[in-house]
């Protein structure tokens, strides 16, 4: 059985790659999702698995296109361990926040459970894991905010 204690320089490097991927595909920036995975990489979701680079930036493609205001995706509780084949095991907690353009505003909670990969370069995806939980619908969010925050009532 493996320690459950993270490997600690492993969860960092697996960290600072989850954190680039949330940024790229909240900025629907295919050039570094594409740099971040390799040719090889498989995609992992709850409607199967999909293989290959072109693949796996299909989803960011259909992501950034659809019609939403903006997205932003929280990555936290990092933990990486050494993974057979040479690979490492990145698990991880998952928020994205989706701001519609109809004023809509969803949380979808999950986790993702990434194998990665040093080829020379940096860890970069071989695997892609996505497992979605929960989906929270909320109201009208705003881009309105006066850097005041009220009181509290009495």
């Amino acid at each position: 059985m493996t320690s459950p204690v993270a490997d600690g320089k492993l969860s960092a490097e697996a960290a600072q790659l989850l954190y680039a991927y949330a940024r790229a595909v909240d900025e629907g920036d295919l050039d570094t999702l594409e740099r971040i995975a390799h040719e090889d990489v498989a995609l992992t979701r709850i409607d199967g698995t999909k293989h290959g680079r072109e693949a796996f930036l299909d989803l960011y493609r259909g992501f950034r296109d659809e019609d939403k205001a903006g997205s932003k995706h929280v990555v936290t509780n990092v933990q990486a361990f050494p993974e057979e084949g040479g690979l490492v095991r990145a698990r991880a907690y998952f928020a994205a926040t989706m701001f519609d353009s109809d004023g809509g505003t969803r949380i979808v909670v999950g986790q993702y459970s990434d194998s990665m990969r040093d080829d020379g370069d940096g860890l970069r995806f071989a695997h892609k894991r996505i497992a979605v939980e929960r989906v929270v619908t909320l109201g009208t969010a705003t881009a309105e905010w006066t850097g005041v925050t009220p009181k509290a009532a009495s």
